[in-house]
């Protein structure tokens, strides 16, 4: 029997025989994103209160926003309004181009590589060694430097979507993680039990209620620290909801990574 997965894949390989692979940029024959236009990706951090939105330290919750996030932060590989990392995560998940996954995996490693004095690679500790911006000796995220105090959970997708799709971006992204940061990734506890909506096509004020009671945690990962991943933070109410589950069943601290900050 045939995965949906697998079949998904299949279908992409039929295509790419019969339509030329072309770059997402520039539309050069041959590669998804040529050499070239992968260089002008623009990996630059991206630290935002998942609250209000507005500049903070590390992407952590403001001051004025304290007590209304579930999240402690957020961390961000770059804008979404960068059109080739736009375009890439578009087509990864709406046009099922598992054929992106290698070149994911590859901006992932290059921004823990660029910034490592934010995510040092492997090393299971998140503290700054000399600090962010210049500012020596101020603490980073709050993680232990216990490799095995940090988890990774890719926001889930609800089973019937999953079949829709074959896959799960949040997944592809925390393996890439994973494998860059050396914390283990857990695609289990969290699951999502209610159908839906997509987020993308409501109205900001809709979002919170078409999510909420959508998550369900089944494991132990009290006092641990958690890194939810997806590929993308607009209004944030999915991983806040998530993030709520997850504080509700005694995570410690719930931190959020994705590819691009809306």
């Amino acid at each position: 029997m045939v995965h949906q997965g697998g079949l998904v894949r299949l279908g992409q390989e039929i295509l790419d025989l019969i339509f030329p692979v072309h770059c997402l940029n520039c539309g050069r024959e041959g590669e998804w994103v040529c050499q070239n236009c992968f260089g002008f990706i623009n990996l630059t951090p991206v630290f935002l209160c998942p609250k209000c939105g507005k500049n903070s330290y590390l992407g952590r919750v403001c001051e004025r926003c304290l007590g209304k996030s579930y999240l402690t932060g957020v961390i961000a590989m770059g804008r979404y309004n960068d059109k080739l990392l736009q375009n890439l995560i578009k087509s990864l998940k709406f046009k099922l181009l598992t054929a992106l996954e290698p070149i994911l995996d590859r901006l992932i490693k290059k921004f823990c590589l660029k910034y490592s004095q934010v995510f040092p690679p492997s090393s299971g500790d998140f503290r700054l060694r000399q600090g962010y911006g210049g500012q020596v000796g101020v603490a980073g995220p709050s993680f232990s430097s216990d490799e095995s105090s940090v988890v990774l959970i890719p926001v889930p997708l609800h089973p019937l979507r999953f079949r829709e799709r074959g896959f799960n971006q949040a997944e592809i992204i925390a393996k890439a993680v994973s494998g860059a940061l050396g914390y283990s990734v857990d695609l289990n506890s969290l699951k999502r039990v209610r159908y839906t909506f997509r987020q993308s096509e409501l109205p900001k004020e809709m979002k919170a209620g078409n999510i909420e009671g959508a998550f369900k945690f089944e494991g132990n990962l009290a006092g641990r620290v958690v890194i939810l991943v997806d590929d993308v933070y607009t209004s944030g109410a999915t991983m806040q909801e998530c993030a709520k589950t997850l504080k509700e069943a005694g995570v410690r601290e719930v931190w959020g990574f994705v590819v691009a900050r809306g």
